[in-house]
């Protein structure tokens, strides 16, 4: 767990019907033939129930993380690095800022409600963040939970078999952070007048579900501040359904070459911005209870020139 090169135990506990009888155990190997359990302190001392697990160093930063086989749902922990998100966010806070900025806005294109959790994350940093999708039913759901502070919705066991499933923004601790979200409607190719002067632009697998990806890079420098940033996170699954394939950024070959989306965005935005970093971001999509969807997005961080 820790790179020390000696052998620790992880315990799976499900047995128990009281969860403070079914918390994983974790015990480090302490070097001198014992163990010391710590599995609260590393953050997976989990209450569900819990099968199995398997510890691998997941998105190749040298630190392990774990796939934990849980009874309802499929979870990835991070060790010691921090998450994408969090680091986007150290990004941008490490950023020198005109002390005249009153706010800080971060606009975000949504995807589903997983991203909608992500506005409430960027609100802790940002004094306001707009969330805007092309799809009215994805905005409404933004909307409904701000309003009323919970929302219950349905999430598919098999076949047409559904499971109701609650989130509330008290229990997350977010709901005097509510007032710096807003979410709107609107088409990320064609983005209104009034959308300008933002700090941090955060497009979350979007650009490879763009009718028109070129005219959202011609556009979008012009909408962030000097020192601003640019979030770009796409696994770069260009399809015909979304996009017609002479408005593909990579993926196809040309002139016996191999042309990649990272290279087109380079060439389209190296002109405004300087490319901070890459970071390979592995996500789970639950489809099912038992399927899932394993994606590698590639995030990539441009600052404002």
């Amino acid at each position: 767990m820790n790179n020390y090169g000696f052998l620790d135990i992880y315990v799976c506990r499900s047995a128990d019907a009281y969860p403070e009888k079914r918390k994983n155990l974790l015990f480090i190997n302490n070097k001198k033939g014992g163990f010391t359990e710590m599995a609260s302190s590393w953050g997976i001392d989990d209450a569900a129930y819990s099968t199995q697990a398997a510890f691998f160093d997941y998105d190749k930063d040298g630190d392990l993380e774990s796939l934990k086989n849980l009874f309802e749902d499929l979870e990835i922990f991070y060790g010691f690095n921090e998450s994408p998100l969090k680091r986007m966010i150290e990004v941008s806070n490490s950023l020198d800022k005109d002390e005249h900025f009153i706010r800080i806005n971060a606009l975000n294109f949504l995807f589903d409600i997983n991203y909608i959790n992500e506005m409430y994350e960027l609100a802790k940093e940002f004094d306001e963040v707009i969330g805007i999708d092309f799809s009215a039913n994805f905005i409404n759901v933004g909307v409904k939970l701000k309003e009323h502070d919970s929302l219950i919705y349905k999430v598919k066991k098999e076949g047409e078999i559904f499971e109701e499933k609650a989130v509330s923004l008290k229990e997350l601790g977010l709901e005097k952070i509510k007032e710096k979200v807003t979410f709107m409607q609107g088409d990320a190719c064609n983005l209104k007048d009034i959308y300008t002067c933002f700090d941090l632009i955060f497009c979350s697998n979007l650009i490879d579900r763009l009718y028109y990806p070129q005219k959202f890079l011609d556009d979008i420098p012009s909408r962030i501040n000097k020192d601003g940033l640019l979030v770009l996170l796409s696994p770069y699954t260009w399809m015909e359904d979304y996009t017609p394939k002479e408005n593909w950024l990579g993926g196809y070959i040309k002139d016996n070459k191999e042309v990649k989306t990272l290279d087109t965005l380079k060439d389209n935005l190296l002109g405004d911005f300087e490319l901070l970093e890459t970071i390979d971001v592995p996500f789970v999509i639950k489809e099912t209870s038992r399927k899932y969807q394993h994606i590698i997005s590639q995030m990539s961080i441009w600052k404002k020139k």
